[in-house]
């Protein structure tokens, strides 16, 4: 799919599974129905917020930068790497990061809030004002700290 780039808003009822590229709102926000399908690599670019209202599905690497907010009403599934980052609003994403995933979330002004946690084997950096993680599953890697060394290609998924 070609990119999008609109000045308002940006509504898209789902991006499509293998779909490559950018999705961009330069004054409004991007609304996602349903999910950034699997084996996707999208960047989302919102002035205001970013909403997923499912997920961010298995084998997907997606890089959100938002104005305001970004909400992920489940998850970011199996195998998915994930760059975020909300420069006015809160992150909340619904159930987890899930197993074998790489997250690095930015949210200097807000909070971050994961609902069940980070599953199995999976990897979340993150520096916020206060977060919320849920349950740290064995084998996975929580850490406030976002000068930490972490290199997606080192052992993470690949697409």
């Amino acid at each position: 799919m070609p990119d999008q780039i609109v000045d308002g808003d940006l509504r898209i009822d789902n991006i499509s599974s293998h779909a490559t590229g950018t999705y961009q709102s330069r004054k409004g926000s991007i609304i996602i129905n349903q999910k950034v399908d699997d084996h996707s690599n999208v960047r989302l670019v919102a002035a205001k917020d970013v909403r997923i209202g499912e997920k961010i599905d298995q084998h997907s690497q997606a890089e959100i930068d938002a104005g305001g907010s970004v909400s992920i009403g489940q998850k970011i599934d199996q195998h998915s790497v994930a760059l975020i980052t909300s420069r006015s609003g809160n992150v909340s994403i619904g159930e987890k990061i899930d197993q074998h995933s790489w997250a690095r979330i930015f949210v200097p002004n807000g909070n971050l809030n994961i609902g069940q946690g980070v599953d199995q084997h999976s990897y979340l950096h993150y520096q916020a004002r206060s977060g919320s993680v849920g349950h740290v599953d064995g084998g996975s890697t929580v850490d406030s700290n976002m000068s930490v060394g972490w290199d997606p290609s080192e052992s993470g998924p690949t697409s």
